[in-house]
């Protein structure tokens, strides 16, 4: 892949989210959509990139669906739990043993700032944006062509 690969998936997820925005999909599916452009931006970018964020990301938006549209009851706090729990020994069983220090590392800054993402979203209106979230993504990107435009290859 180019070295500008992790920056387009990235602005193509940020239109993509505004897309289903105005397409009238429902805003539960923002977890499930990050992680997964997580794990396609991984996938594509340069190596070694710990899979860990978009694997327990992608685990909790699977989890935020079951409980808001699926078949599971709402208990939220016990299924993202064990969402972000399974997440996590699916990228220490992925991530070879001398990376598990980053299997930490993006585990736990992927629950911490989604968990408290979650928690103000309650009282922060613009944290239950779409916009909110495309941006962040086209901020990424920003941010990873800024890193790939500083590397040779």
């Amino acid at each position: 892949m180019t070295k500008y690969a992790v920056p387009l998936v990235l602005l193509i997820a940020a239109a993509g989210l505004a897309y289903l925005r105005l397409d009238g999909v429902t805003f539960n599916i923002t977890p499930l959509y990050v992680g997964v452009t997580a794990l396609v931006a991984v996938a594509v970018g340069p190596k070694p990139r710990p899979w860990t964020s978009g694997i327990v990301i992608t685990a909790w938006g699977i989890a935020v669906l079951l409980v808001r549209e699926g078949p599971l009851p709402s208990r939220e706090a016990p299924v993202f739990m064990i969402a972000v729990g399974l997440g996590l020994l699916l990228a220490a069983v992925l991530e070879p043993a001398n990376r598990q220090a980053a299997v930490v590392r993006g585990g736990a800054l992927a629950i911490a700032s989604g968990g408290a993402l979650f928690y103000l979203a309650f009282d922060v209106s613009w944290l239950r944006s779409w916009w909110t979230f495309a941006g962040g993504l086209a901020v990424a990107a920003v941010v990873e062509a800024g890193r790939a435009a500083a590397t040779r290859r």
